[in-house]
């Protein structure tokens, strides 16, 4: 026979598995979101609206992606972090 606390511990998830299911899904959403971005917005004209050197298209596109990779996994970070109850919050 399983004691309670066998059962809550085979419901907690691993650190490695809960930042797995947070950078992975945001990972997906950069993408679709610097797509969208940049086929609206032309990066050679975003340096000049800026009024600074113009950076090559790479390197334009990937920190676009990494800001909206950011933008998202923290987005995605909160979320996880509210969902927990507030003893597993309170406890730690």
């Amino acid at each position: 026979m399983r004691s309670e606390t066998d059962t809550k511990d085979d419901r907690k998830v691993g650190v490695c598995q809960s930042i797995s299911a947070v950078l992975w899904p945001s990972f997906v959403m950069a993408g679709i979101a610097n797509t969208i971005f940049f086929t609206f917005f032309d990066p050679s004209e975003l340096a000049e609206c800026r009024g600074g050197a113009a950076l090559s298209l790479t390197a334009t596109y990937s920190l676009g992606f990494f800001a909206f990779w950011a933008l998202t996994a923290a987005s995605s970070f909160a979320t996880q972090y509210f969902l927990k109850p507030c003893k597993d919050v309170n406890s730690s």
